[in-house]
């Protein structure tokens, strides 16, 4: 099977939540969500099946403290799961649609 095509948009959505995982502290809480963000965009470019690291990293975000930063981690990633469609459950089957 070959890698599933990640369009730019869903490229470009992934991007926005790691630029706002970087603006997280540096407690445990936020380095998990990092390190969510850091496996979420492997399987994305793997063309693996996503939904594990979104469901992981949807658990992480709502683990951070209230604040804006989160709001915006929570908006990125609602909207990376409708652009993936099915919640990411799997790149590799909407590739072969």
């Amino acid at each position: 099977m070959r890698p599933a095509e990640v369009n730019g948009n869903e490229m470009s959505l992934l991007a926005d939540l790691q630029r706002y995982g970087g603006w997280l502290g540096k407690d445990f809480v936020s380095n998990e969500v990092r390190d969510d963000l850091r496996e979420l965009a492997n399987a994305m470019r793997a063309g693996t099946d996503a939904s594990i690291w979104l469901q992981r990293l949807d658990k992480d975000i709502q683990r951070l403290q209230a604040g804006g930063v989160r709001k915006m981690l929570r908006r990125a990633l609602r909207a990376l799961q409708a652009a993936l469609g099915d919640g990411g459950q799997s790149l590799t089957d909407s590739a072969q649609r």
